[in-house]
């Protein structure tokens, strides 16, 4: 089956988006979907998704960039064999915006890792 690498969910402030999230599709994944959301922020958000990242899959190198803590699970490492990583990432416009060019970022970087079967990401945008 088809699957999606980045998904995109946009619309305009206040609209349900992150309520279409939280009470609407992550309370219905399967238990073979390993869930992590965040919500953006201009100059935090890659050190917030290690570090939830770290409290969630098991034996991750403590020392890891996010692009590798990202290629290690696409790789197999921390979370279950047959299992998936849905990182979802809300207000993203946030760090969007406090970049002028964000093409080789860690960030941008490390969502190349998602690979639409063990990896996938949900952006939101207002």
């Amino acid at each position: 089956m088809e699957s999606f690498r980045i998904g995109l969910v946009y619309g305009p402030s206040g609209c349900g988006k992150s309520s279409l999230m939280k009470a609407g599709l992550l309370p219905r994944l399967g238990p073979r979907v390993a869930t992590v959301f965040v919500e953006a922020t201009s100059d935090q958000t890659e050190a917030h998704l290690c570090r939830v990242l770290h409290r969630g899959c098991e034996g991750l190198a403590t020392s890891a960039s996010l692009t590798e803590l990202l290629a290690s699970i696409r790789r197999g490492r921390g979370i279950p064999a047959g299992h998936k990583l849905l990182l979802v990432i809300d207000q993203f416009e946030q760090w969007l915006h406090a970049r002028d060019d964000y093409s080789a970022t860690e960030l941008v970087e490390a969502l190349r890792q998602c690979d639409g079967g063990r990896i996938q990401c949900i952006v939101m945008v207002r």
